[in-house]
Formats: structure tokens, sequence, C-alpha cells
């Protein structure tokens, strides 16, 4: 039964957080028997610190590797992984998939936000995926790559949803109908920009595909990965620990109950499990 709410019951929250650790151990067999590296990230490297484990609000599991073994994973996840309980969502695959990121959807459950209305597939209980991508070495340059894909990036996410809630966004939305751009050409554009380095030497990479942020981390902060406890796994985390400092500064600290927050979906339905 498909649940409308804001907020998580602590039930609902529980649940969702075995699930999501039933759908990354899935994912952690396939990619260590690829010899695919990959990293726990933001949230969930910070819970694996700090409370190994999920953060105690912290709803979602994400994790990160470097552009090519994003892309092999792509590829690995939709072979290896059970087609009749999962589907890979990546906007490599689906026209309408608006992020630059990809994630595992469990099927036959409902992880939906306001803009379900707007995409052809089905969001489940999910892990996503990112990808890290070279980044220049001068500070300058680094912030023209920045300002560059962060406007590209919302392009190509206005051109497939319209977020009606935003007047700015909504007008951007409907100019850019005017134009005969495809969804997939968009991305063509953001991806070019975001992957523009990758064929040089570089000390720092980025997930410039996220929308809401962007840092820049040292290359060598990375591999290699440590492994460490994960509530009832284990997962792989960067092998220092200035990937956390500079998302979270002190990130031992517990933040005050204020800022303790998550993102519940306007629909969550657990389906059969």
């Amino acid at each position: 039964m498909a649940l409308n709410f804001r907020e998580y019951t602590p039930e609902d929250l529980e649940h969702l957080h075995e699930l999501e650790i039933m759908i990354l151990k899935d994912m952690i067999t396939v990619l260590e028997r690829n010899n695919i590296p990959y990293f726990a990230y933001g949230g969930t490297h910070i819970g694996a610190v700090r409370h190994e484990g999920f953060i105690p609000w912290d709803d979602d599991v994400d994790i990160v590797l470097f552009r090519d073994d994003y892309e092999k994973a792509i590829d690995v996840f939709n072979k290896e992984l059970d087609p009749e309980k999962y589907e890979v969502l990546s906007p490599r695959l689906i026209d309408d998939c608006f992020y630059l990121f990809s994630m595992v959807s469990l099927k036959g459950t409902k992880y939906a936000f306001w803009y379900r209305d707007y995409v052809s597939y089905n969001v489940g209980i999910h892990i996503d995926f990112f990808a890290l991508d070279n980044v220049p070495d001068s500070d300058f340059k680094c912030k023209i790559y920045y300002y560059k894909t962060r406007i590209l990036n919302h392009l190509q996410t206005n051109a497939i949803i319209d977020m009606k809630h935003s007047k700015i966004h909504h007008l951007i939305h409907k100019i850019l109908k005017i134009f005969p751009i495809s969804n997939q050409k968009w991305k063509e554009y953001t991806y070019k920009a975001i992957t523009k380095y990758n064929n040089q030497e570089t000390k720092r990479v980025a997930d410039a595909g996220e929308i809401s942020g962007f840092f820049a981390f040292d290359r060598d902060g990375f591999k290699p990965a440590v492994k460490t406890k994960f509530e009832n796994i284990e997962v792989a985390i960067p092998k220092s620990d200035k990937i956390l400092v500079q998302l979270f500064g002190d990130y031992m600290q517990i933040p005050p109950e204020e800022d303790r927050y998550n993102s519940a979906p306007e629909v969550l339905d657990f389906g059969d499990y």
C-alpha cells in the first residue's frame, strides 16, 4: 500500500535500512566479482566511520566510483543482478532520466517524489551510485568547470521536468521546450563538459553530476580503499579522512537535533518486502 507522508515512522526507516543493506550487499557482490573498486560516499561514508552503519536519521546509501569503473558498473549490474528483482536506472539507459548519476532500484517497491509525473520509469527503494571525473588543477579553471557543468546540469534537468514550485525553473522549462533539442542531446552536452578533463592527468576529481553541490577531492585520498563495518556487512571507504573533513568538517561531532534531517519521499511502498 502506498503511503503519502513527509516523515518516516521509526518502523518504516528501520525497514528501509534493511532493504537498502540487501541491495547494497548484492551490488558489492557484483562489483567485487568483477574487480571494480567503489567507495562509500557522503552520509554513507560518515555513517560507516562514526556509527559503523547508518547515521540513525539517514535514509539512503550512496557509493561513488571513478568514471571508467562507474561505466563498467552500469554494464555489470545490468548483466549480473537478478532482472526479476532489480532495475538499473541510468541516464545512459533511459531517455528521460534527468539526473546524471545512476541507481539500482528494487522492483515491486516505490520511492517517489513530486517529479514522478514527468518521467516514464518507476523509482523504487534504491542505492545511488555516482561518478568521479577529473577536474583541472588550476583553481581558476576548476571554477569555470564548476559553473559550466552546473549550468548545463540545471538546463538538462529543466528540459525534462517542470519544477512548477519554482518560478525561475518553471520559466526555464517553458523556454527550453521551444527549442527542438532532445533530452539525449542535452545530456550529451552536459556529459561532454563533465568528462572534459578525463583524458588528462589531474590531481583532483569531483562528482560533478550531483546538482546540489560540488567538491574537488584529492585523487590520492581514495585508493587503496579500506574495508570497514557497516551494519551487518562490510563496505569499502576511501583511505583518507580528508574527504570527510571537506564534506563535514569535524565529522565525528554529532550534529544538533535541528540539523538532523532526511528526504522522506511523497510515496513509499515496500511492496512484498
